[in-house]
């Protein structure tokens, strides 16, 4: 596998984009970088191949240029990802990666291989396999992650993460087992325990890690639900350490409020009231946010303004820092869209000195789109200091083929 592929040959339907990005970031008119993305599909719009050529400069050499080949089998299955990194565009590959893919008769992914030459020296450094194993209630996926950490040929540290599901396909349990030298017995042990409800919801879990055989972290959550299958609370205990939380609904079942309160031996360290405000319409308008951290109080807010077709066309964020009722820092967006409800502009400032006075950063946008509502171009420009005056300029233009 670890070898490096052909360049393919695409077959008819194939369509190809090309995504130029380019900035100026002093703003004098002289590009700095560009950065530049082909993505090759075919007719059912699966990846064929993706470059990403990096011209830092922006002097027409490239810097650096990474390659990644997708195969197919005749089902349209993914058989082989390679990607290959060459990060001086000399035209000699530095660093490989390769993914291989198995699959039943049935269709169903038996397992994946991905190996990593880090130094493309032909030796693996790092590899990774996954394997399923289904026996009709639950299924068992075991992912085996084997590190050469120096080079020298001899794996370092071994990872084996073994998940079990059952057939509606919720994780019943995790187990991650890291040996750092092989041979000796494991070094660290996390296994995470679920249930579930008859509804299928999450009804407990229990983690625990263990190193050297010894438990030295262990949390337990439980979780309630309303008569509508909604979660109204949960409690997670570690230690000393205590989590609950309580969840309201409206009569759409969309969350009104949201409360946590965070304890540690019994003392109270921290809480959070976060309620959303929707229209007639059920759509979110606003909300406020009050969170305290040791006794330290913060005030978050944020206001939504729609036009006729639901489209936001001013946000507006604001924090109060310390709770002492003054706004801190402020941030408003504007937006306007096309009759397809493509967005084609967006001004947004920020202040957070004077909170009121003139804007600390000011970001401009326009797009474009075709006739199909593809982006095909972008143009950003910042005003980092509030002055007025724009201190960077980024371009992004698509070309459809």
């Amino acid at each position: 596998m670890a070898a490096h592929a052909a360049a393919p040959e695409f077959p008819p339907g194939t369509v190809s984009v090309v995504t130029v990005s380019e900035n100026d970031v002093d703003n004098d008119g002289v590009i700095d970088d560009r950065y530049t993305t082909t993505v090759t599909v075919d007719g059912f719009g699966a990846v064929l191949e993706t470059v990403q050529e990096a011209d830092n400069g922006a002097d027409g050499v490239l810097d650096s240029v990474v390659t990644l080949v997708n195969s197919y089998d005749d089902r349209g299955r993914l058989m082989l990802t390679s990607e290959t990194t060459d990060l001086f565009a000399d035209g000699v590959i530095d660093r490989g990666r390769w993914i291989e893919y198995v699959y039943d008769n049935s269709g169903t992914l038996l397992s994946t291989t991905t190996q990593v030459d880090v130094d493309n020296d032909g030796v693996v450094d790092v590899e990774l396999t996954s394997v399923a194993v289904v026996d009709g209630r639950t299924s068992t996926t075991t992912v085996v992650e084997e590190i050469d950490l120096d080079d020298d040929g001899t794996l370092d540290e071994t990872a084996t993460t073994t998940t079990v599901r059952d057939g509606k396909g919720r994780v019943l349990t995790n187990t991650v087992v890291v040996d750092s030298a092989l041979g000796e017995a494991a070094d660290e042990v996390a296994e995470t325990v679920n249930t579930y409800t008859q509804r299928g919801s999450l009804a407990t879990r229990t983690s625990t890690r263990s190193v050297g055989g010894v438990v030295v972290e262990e949390s337990e959550s439980q979780l309630t639900y309303d008569q509508r299958g909604l979660l109204t609370g949960y409690v997670t205990e570690s230690g000393e350490d205590v989590e609950t939380a309580a969840v309201s609904y409206d009569q759409r079942g969309q969350r009104v409020l949201l409360k946590t309160e965070h304890t540690a031996a019994g003392v109270v360290v921290g809480t959070l009231v976060d309620e959303t405000i929707y229209d007639v319409r059920g759509r979110v308008v606003g909300g406020v946010a009050t969170s305290t951290d040791d006794g330290w109080v913060t005030v978050s807010t944020d206001s939504y303004e729609r036009d006729a077709r639901g489209n936001v066309v001013v946000a507006v964020s604001t924090q109060d820092h310390d709770g002492d009722g003054v706004v801190d820092w402020t941030n408003r967006s504007e937006y306007t869209y096309d009759q397809r409800g493509n967005r084609l502009t967006e001004y947004s400032w920020s202040d957070g000195t004077d909170a009121g006075d003139e804007p600390d950063t000011q970001y401009w946008d326009t797009r474009t789109y075709d006739r199909q509502g593809r982006l095909l171009s972008m143009q950003s420009e910042v005003d980092v200091d509030g002055d007025g005056a724009v201190d960077s300029t980024s371009t992004f233009t698509s070309v459809f083929s």
